[in-house]
């Protein structure tokens, strides 16, 4: 059987007891998730308990089978175990064991296997409706089922919105989240609107920002453009979010549809301009709804990492995410856990991989639960799992049963999928992960790649340079500098960098004359290493490039002890005792590790994965 990430040849019995072990240890942990997962959510509310109180009675039989089935009779004993670990405020006052079974049940959600978790959504909003024709009670029970199953931003802004509608907005929420593809469903609305629906500004305003988050972009346009016509205010917020939407407004046809309210602060902070003038916009931007404080939030974020405050970022959209559900911003906060793992001089170089990583997971998660788009968080998680060089780690990621369907069918989980099948030299799989809503910069890297497995390094050079062109965003471009710079080029972008970035600039440049040999770079380089991670793992490959052992122990031994990396001592090994170390290291590891140097690739490409992901560079406004 072939490795899906080298394309050498694995061991089947292995794989199978790897996944054997990975089912076997989910189905273990899945009570301790459960109750952790209920613990964070009562200390949210100011409530606290024992992990491994509530942890034991999770355990218990009758909690299970109510939690997983909510029959009458079992959610009765189950409340009766509840009560003996009800968490408590701080002034004493317990939690009711009917809302700690509510907790425990929307934990349950989130730690399920995809499967069975659509299964008892689907079976929770069936029995949610069948109660519509009984008391009010149970349609306030029914309302509230509805909303804990959207995220904070969106639940808040359908009660406001049902405020305005009334039952209406009840029948949107259970033929939504009903749905067994929520984006199909949109779209179908978009194009034939059911009768039913009322022709409410703000309610198609939010079936528009719903569409966005399913990645039901021709919805959004369209649900969009109705509410505008029909008077949704703020007339400049609509407005901004139509040009999200509209792919074939480009950046001077976005400035002409803007200019009636290119004076309102949302549209200022959007608008080409000075970045700390649009940041200040956006600070002042006071927002009408959930959602809105949502894209707040993410401007504001975005505006950090372009401006290289990461420490203020990575506090602000971890606040924002835990406190108010924010995803944008909290997937903002990973990008620059991972840039700053790439320019720390601390010794937190996999610190920040893990928090990044850990982070990531929880907003895949989080989205995973409303009902959301995840594929975004999935990407950034496999990027984190490749630069902590856990490229097994990135690859199951991307693929049933870990990822869903529809994480392991977007397309930027296909794109990283390539890039990372790329540069380990199995470029047949890469181009499998290709389809037309694949970015022609992606195409471009992997045909790159393949040209430097031939040996052709012009074009390989040539492909490269194209691809930087072909990026939209400066971030991917200032990415794939990096690997241009180890083919011995420095890309014209540079010195659009060099203006935010003058020490980036001068690294990009300092590495591609290591790669040309051109005299002293290599002891100016050597001398930067120490307190610079990219220099280090830069000559790190340089030096397994040209076949200097001596050196490359040396430096990687320097580096691993500085940032705690324990990739890096193991590349030390391997280097000093040659194959012997390499054979043995290969039988330990799971098969897309089992060599630093798979099937075609080069020693230096998991060097070159981590030099190229984690710098950091300005980034686009979000979309």
């Amino acid at each position: 059987m072939a490795d899906p990430l080298t394309g050498a040849a694995t061991d089947i019995g292995t794989g199978a007891v790897l996944g054997i072990g990975t089912r076997i240890y989910r189905r273990l942990s899945f009570p301790w998730r459960i109750a952790a997962g209920a613990r964070r959510a009562a200390k949210a509310q100011g409530y606290f308990v024992s992990r491994r109180r509530l942890w034991l009675v999770v355990r218990a039989k009758p909690v299970k089978a109510a939690i997983r089935s909510k029959q009458p009779g079992q959610v009765q004993a189950a409340l009766t175990l509840l009560k003996k670990v009800r968490p408590v405020n701080r002034d004493g006052v317990a939690m009711s064991e009917q809302e700690l079974f509510r907790l425990l049940r929307r934990s349950y959600f989130g730690a399920a296997e995809p499967a069975e978790r659509q299964i008892a959504l689907h079976d929770e909003v069936i029995e949610s409706v069948q109660a519509l024709a009984t008391s009010g009670d149970a349609r306030a029970a029914l309302w509230r089922t509805f909303v804990d199953q959207l995220s904070p931003s969106f639940g808040q802004d359908a009660v406001a919105i049902r405020e305005s509608i009334g039952d209406s907005m009840d029948r949107v929420l259970r033929e939504l989240l009903s749905a067994a593809d929520r984006a199909a469903l949109l779209r179908s609305w978009a194009v034939s609107p059911p009768s039913w629906l009322p022709d409410h500004a703000g309610l198609l305003g939010w079936l528009g920002e719903y569409s966005s988050e399913v990645e039901a972009r021709d919805a959004a346009l369209a649900w969009f453009t109705r509410a505008i016509e029909l008077g949704a205010v703020p007339i400049a917020y609509w407005k901004v979010r139509l040009t999200w939407a509209d792919p074939d407004l480009d950046e001077a046809a976005t400035v002409d549809y803007l200019e009636d309210v290119s004076d309102d602060l949302i549209a200022k902070a959007v608008l080409p301009g000075d970045p700390e003038e649009r940041l200040g916009d956006a600070r002042s931007w006071t927002p009408q709804s959930a959602v809105q404080d949502s894209i707040r939030s993410t401007l504001i974020a975005d505006f950090m990492l372009s401006r290289l405050q990461l420490d203020d970022l990575i506090e602000f959209g971890t606040t924002s995410f835990n406190t108010k559900g924010h995803t944008g911003a909290g997937g903002l906060a990973v990008e620059a856990y991972l840039r700053r793992s790439g320019m720390d001089m601390r010794g937190a170089h996999t610190l920040d991989l893990s928090a990044g990583l850990a982070l990531a997971l929880k907003i895949r998660d989080a989205r995973r639960r409303w009902g959301l788009s995840s594929g975004g968080a999935v990407a950034r998680a496999m990027r984190a799992y490749a630069m902590l060089t856990n490229y097994e780690g990135a690859w199951n990621l991307s693929h049933p049963p870990t990822a869903t369907q529809a994480e392991a069918d977007h397309p930027e989980v296909r794109s990283e999928s390539a890039v990372l099948l790329a540069l380990f030299g199995n470029v047949r799989a890469a181009r499998e992960q290709l389809d037309e809503a694949t970015p022609r910069w992606v195409k471009l890297q992997v045909a790159s790649r393949e040209a430097e497995l031939a040996d052709d390094a012009d074009r390989a050079a040539a492909l490269l340079s194209e691809a930087i062109d072909a990026a939209e965003k400066e971030s991917d471009k200032a990415d794939l500098c990096f690997r241009y710079a180890i083919l011995g080029h420095v890309h014209p972008f540079v010195d659009e960098l060099r203006g935010a970035n003058p020490g980036i600039a001068s690294e990009l440049e300092l590495i591609a004359e290591l790669y040309t040999n051109v005299p002293g770079a290599e002891q100016r380089v050597r001398a930067q290493a120490p307190k610079n991670p990219r220099l280090s793992l830069a000559l790190i490959g340089y030096y397994e490039k040209i076949g200097k052992t001596k050196e490359l122990v040396f430096i990687a031994e320097q580096a691993a002890q500085e940032w705690g990396d324990a990739e890096l001592w193991l590349r030390a090994a391997r280097a000093l005792q040659g194959s012997r170390t390499t054979a043995l290291l290969s039988s330990a590891h799971p098969a897309p590790c089992r060599s630093a140097a798979p099937t075609g690739a080069t020693s230096s490409t998991p060097m070159s994965y981590s030099l190229s992901a984690g710098h950091h560079s300005a980034t686009s406004p979000p979309r």
